[in-house]
């Protein structure tokens, strides 16, 4: 019978793991905050340019993306609290 023998390497510093299944990532919150950061000032007008025009299903109306302009809106108090905590926010296209 041959004895199989596994090496793994040591996880990287920043992760800690919990369990077998389960880790810690320590820099999770930066790391999804730095990502939105990038979505919103780098790709969200390639991401509206790739369908610049909607129709509705009736075809009664039609919505065409003409400018690469867009804002975003602070959300009042009320919002916050109903919104709870998530990066939603309006944003207007000009």
């Amino acid at each position: 019978m041959k004895k199989i023998i596994t090496l793994s390497a040591p996880p990287p510093p920043q992760f800690s793991f919990l369990s077998e299944f389960q880790f810690s990532l320590p820099e999770f919150r930066q790391i999804q905050f730095k990502s939105y950061y990038y979505f919103i000032y780098k790709n969200l007008i390639s991401e509206l340019n790739i369908f610049p025009e909607i129709f509705d299903l009736n075809q009664e109306f039609q919505f065409q993306l003409l400018s690469k302009e867009y804002k975003l809106i602070k959300p009042g108090k009320n919002n916050i609290r109903f919104q709870y905590r998530t990066y939603s926010s309006d944003l207007y296209v000009t």
